[in-house]
């Protein structure tokens, strides 16, 4: 009895230790099959986003084609070549030419001839938008139908092909010739004003146009002040600084010079903005906390935003607004400690200043805490928005959902530009569009 149970123990024993050391064998396949791979989320979804777009450019109403266009700039898809290809044939000329650059992108060819013909257009307004879409060709692309259009003696022209100089950084020199003549002697203030910026970005005779813009920012009205600190905001040179410190003087253009200044790391800056704390405008002392916050001295901001909150959203959005020109991820805590009591167009200001922080954790988590509380379709795009500029897979999934609920179609396309935007890894930026 006792040697059966010892026989039997050792042949358990045996019987585990050939289960465990035997080779682990994978399944035997048929010849030439494959495993069925699962796609990942933005797989499926983003063939999604496609078919949202390719319905709505073949859609018979021109202002659908057209909001379908203008998503797509920056943005060429393949799979919606053939669709951006009819749209000449369908009538469809202003969507037409606002997707050339993106033609050209996917290689169509004669993209380029196209373009060149509605830059010499006789009408102003298809000269124009062939103007706007020309920033998005490759540098010195139709520079001559480009200088042509820059003597027409219109502030339009000047506006736009200056817009497309600074966007290349190059131009020939019978165009840079041509910017010096209108700094020095044109007929508008705006158009000096804009041919001056260009140079200065181009980096040809900029004493001469650093000394127009200083002259103009004297005397500035408000829309002309905000032009002036927009590009201001964007130069590091010291004579940018310089021009805004000259603009703190005069209540024109002091809102607009406090704003322009947060990016600039100026010397001595809280000993420059102290006399403003003084002011009475509640917005303008804000903004002077804002700079010192910019530069590590953020204490103030919470108190000193609780005085304009009782003056409602149209005191506090502008100030929102404003800090747009503050990039710093440090921007994100006075964002976070407004959100949960923001209003609607508090909110909507927020989300606009978000789409600087791509894939920021934070600022997504406030995009999607700022979906929840939307109040209409409108404030849903703008986070909809924000949320293709900064977002990453996870937030594919918000998008699907509006992709696919929406009730309004410019709703549904906002959400499927910003699956395609995410899921082609954020090529379109908001440094590269200012708005979608």
């Amino acid at each position: 009895m006792v040697t059966l149970t010892f026989l039997t123990a050792v042949l358990v024993v045996a019987a585990l230790y050939l289960y465990f050391a035997a080779p682990v064998r994978a399944p035997q396949l048929e010849p030439g099959y494959q495993p069925l791979r699962m796609p990942a989320p933005s797989a499926y979804l983003e063939r999604e986003a496609i078919e949202q777009f390719r319905a709505a450019l073949r859609s018979e109403d021109k202002n659908t084609v057209m909001r379908a266009a203008v998503l797509l700039q920056y943005l060429p898809v393949p799979q919606l070549k053939d669709q951006l290809l009819a749209l000449k044939k369908r009538g469809m000329e202003e969507a037409w030419v606002s997707v050339l650059p993106e033609l050209n992108a996917l290689g169509w060819e004669p993209a380029v001839e196209e373009l060149r013909g509605y830059l010499l257009a006789p009408g102003m307004e298809m000269t124009t938008l062939a103007l706007t879409q020309l920033a998005r060709m490759p540098p010195l692309t139709c520079a001559g139908e480009l200088w042509k259009d820059l003597n027409i003696p219109h502030d339009s022209m000047i506006s736009a092909g200056s817009q497309v100089l600074r966007k290349w950084g190059q131009a020939t020199p019978e165009i840079l010739t041509l910017l010096k003549t209108v700094v020095r002697g044109h007929r508008t203030v705006i158009s000096q004003l804009q041919s001056a910026m260009a140079l200065i970005v181009l980096g040809e005779d900029t004493a001469a146009s650093w000394s127009r813009i200083r002259g103009v920012a004297r005397v500035a009205d408000l829309e002309t002040g905000l032009l002036i600190g927009r590009f201001l905001s964007t130069r590091q040179e010291p004579e940018a600084a310089s021009i805004l410190v000259d603009m703190l003087q005069r209540d024109e253009t002091r809102m607009a010079a406090l704003a322009a200044l947060v990016p600039h790391e100026v010397a001595h800056k809280g000993e420059l903005l102290a006399p403003y704390r003084k002011l009475e405008r509640a917005n303008q002392v804000f903004l002077v906390d804002v700079n010192l916050a910019a530069v590590g001295e953020p204490d103030a901001l919470k108190r000193d935003f609780a005085k304009l909150r009782p003056s409602g959203f149209r005191a506090t959005v502008p100030v929102i607004e404003a800090m747009g020109e503050w990039h710093g991820v440090e921007a994100l805590s006075f964002y976070q400690m407004l959100a949960p009591d923001a209003e609607r167009g508090e909110r909507i200001a927020m989300a606009h200043n978000l789409c600087w922080y791509p894939w920021n954790h934070r600022a997504r988590a406030l995009v999607r805490g700022f979906l929840r509380k939307a109040e209409d379709e409108e404030e849903v795009r703008q986070e909809l928005r924000t949320l293709g500029f900064i977002g990453n897979d996870r937030d594919i999934l918000v998008l699907s959902k509006y992709l696919r609920t929406a009730v309004k179609l410019e709703t549904r396309l906002v959400a499927a530009w910003g699956i395609l935007n995410i899921s082609r890894g954020l090529p379109v930026t908001r440094a590269s569009r200012s708005e979608v």
